[in-house]
């Protein structure tokens, strides 16, 4: 809710339903949100005494003055909706009607955010060799022998510009007028053995099995990576390991793809008794076992294409 009193920019408040005007477009239905649920690189381009808000449906962003937001309540939507221009297009329509009900549509884009984000530091790590193991080494060097061997060595690409459904979609676009800027994925293409594949899956080969292991990736970051382990939930998180333990069509594509076993990594990074009721579940002695396993899988996968290059050399 709107806060009374305070700073002009202290009038509004994060989850508040505001009409905002953005120079070249009409008075436009949007909401106002928290700088953790932005992207990094759109919330540094904040200036100021400035409101982030979010527009509907699309989710551009825009940093407006508090001059140029009005607080958007539901009799002035319901009159809208009930008797829309003529001249009216159908995405403000459909942006007066998210705005009737905007929570859902709003968690939605908080957690697409959450995950770029997480997605975009999980790459960083890796572009800054964090890892610094002999398994990382192979993959960069298969992936150099890649690119340049089909594309010349290729140049990191700039960063792009997208809204939180562009992020979603996967899709670089231009955000006109408003701040939309988010990190871009540096050269994300990794290669096991011949065949390339997209770090995040979003290639065309791209595992049929990539959003069931993607989805326990996630579980199992939030659940023991991202922030305090929560005690009451190990049964929840010990399923979840299950799931990894019994997942069918495991390949090194699909690890390289998901990740999955990097989070694995990170669990056992951590300090001991991090990880509460380990002795009942015995979590960090079953990642080590599915880790060393998963190893074992992608190392396999290398070794074909090593064979065959030291073949053609004595040859």
């Amino acid at each position: 809710m709107a806060k009374e009193g305070g700073s002009k920019s202290s009038r509004f408040s994060p989850d508040d339903v505001v009409l905002g005007k953005v120079k070249g477009y009409p008075s436009w239905p949007a909401i106002v949100v928290d700088a953790a649920n932005v992207p990094k690189s759109v919330v540094k381009q904040k200036t100021p005494g400035t409101v982030i808000v979010r527009f509907f449906p699309d989710a551009d962003y825009s940093f407006n003055k508090p001059s140029e937001l009005r607080l958007l309540d539901k009799r002035e939507i319901d009159a809208y909706l009930g008797d829309p221009p003529k001249k009216g297009s159908d995405k403000l329509i459909k942006a007066y009607k998210i705005a009737q009900n905007p929570a859902e549509w709003n968690d939605e884009q908080n957690e697409i955010v959450r995950e770029a984000e997480e997605d975009a530091e999980e790459q960083q790590d890796e572009l800054e060799g964090d890892d610094g193991e002999e398994e990382e080494a192979e993959v960069v060097e298969e992936k150099k022998k890649s690119s340049n061997s089909k594309n010349g060595n290729k140049k990191k690409a700039p960063p792009s510009t997208e809204n939180s459904s562009d992020i979603k979609k996967r899709k670089l676009g231009n955000g006109e007028a408003k701040s939309t800027a988010t990190p871009s994925k540096e050269d994300p293409n990794t290669s096991v053995g011949d065949v390339t594949v997209d770090a995040e899956g979003d290639g065309e080969e791209k595992d049929p099995n990539f959003d069931r292991l993607h989805a326990i990736r996630h579980a199992l970051q939030r659940a023991f990576v991202r922030g305090p382990i929560d005690s009451d939930s190990m049964p929840a998180y010990s399923q979840t390991l299950t799931e990894a333990e019994k997942f069918d069509g495991i390949n090194a594509r699909i690890l390289v793809q998901t990740k999955v076993h990097k989070v694995l990594k990170k669990m056992l990074q951590l300090e001991k008794g991090a990880i509460p009721r380990d002795v009942e579940f015995k979590i960090s002695e079953r990642s080590k076992v599915l880790l060393d396993k998963w190893q074992e899988v992608i190392a396999g996968a290398k070794k074909p294409e090593a064979e065959g290059t030291a073949a053609g050399t004595d040859a």
